[in-house]
């Protein structure tokens, strides 16, 4: 008997599977998915979904994978003023730690000179600010994602990478649970304290100084 799917005259198209995602093939060291929205800020529907979305990747990768998440801010996706405003309101809360952002391979800006100075002088039309400023993004520090994603998803600027835990020893030792459990120090949120401080000797901080910062000379 002839197997049936070897004698297929088209091919079985599984990218229809994973839509509204659209694998992009140009690219082979990697699975990259796309999802289309139809302008930014994302509307309020598409919004809605994609969120739900990524509350249930996050939890999946978190809790059946092992993984655990780590969010990114653009700085330039905080021009809207009530992007910025949400920011700047939940910055005690989150701790955004500043750092510059940077595509592999590609080189930093170089900085004005006064040859540029005195031509851009000339005709201010030719100036581009962002042609001479590093593109720079915020780490937090709070591992908040949904309510992180709620304030700041759609905008074109958000990033979260999924790592597997550091292996390194933390800063900071557990403390005991009677001790983290008196109003005092519940008060000052003393456990949130040590987790920044654990945060900030994570070991993916100089192993992404030396990725991303590989060639960034000229």
């Amino acid at each position: 008997m002839a197997n049936p799917i070897s004698n297929r005259l088209e091919p079985i198209e599984r990218a229809k599977s994973f839509l509204p995602w659209r694998r992009a093939d140009s690219l082979n060291r990697c699975f990259l998915y796309w999802i289309p929205v139809s302008s930014f800020p994302i509307p309020t529907r598409q919004r809605t979904w994609l969120l739900e979305f990524l509350d249930i990747f996050d939890g999946n990768a978190t809790q059946q994978l092992g993984l655990r998440a780590e969010l990114f801010a653009q700085v330039k996706m905080l021009q809207p003023e009530e992007v910025k405003r949400a920011f700047i309101e939940t910055a005690p809360q989150f701790n955004p730690i500043l750092g510059l952002s940077r595509r592999p391979g590609k080189v930093f800006p170089r900085p004005l000179t006064m040859d540029d100075i005195q031509e851009f002088s000339k005709d201010v039309s030719k100036f581009k600010v962002n042609d001479h400023i590093a593109d720079y993004c915020y780490w937090f520090l709070e591992k908040a994602g949904k309510r992180q994603r709620e304030l700041f998803f759609g905008n074109g600027g958000i990033t979260t990478l999924f790592l597997k835990p550091d292996t390194g020893k933390p800063a900071v030792p557990p403390l005991p649970n009677v001790f983290l459990k008196q109003p005092l120090v519940q008060k000052m949120e003393f456990g949130k304290l040590i987790n920044w401080a654990n945060s900030l000797q994570d070991g993916f901080l100089a192993g992404s100084k030396e990725l991303f910062g590989h060639g960034s000379s000229a």
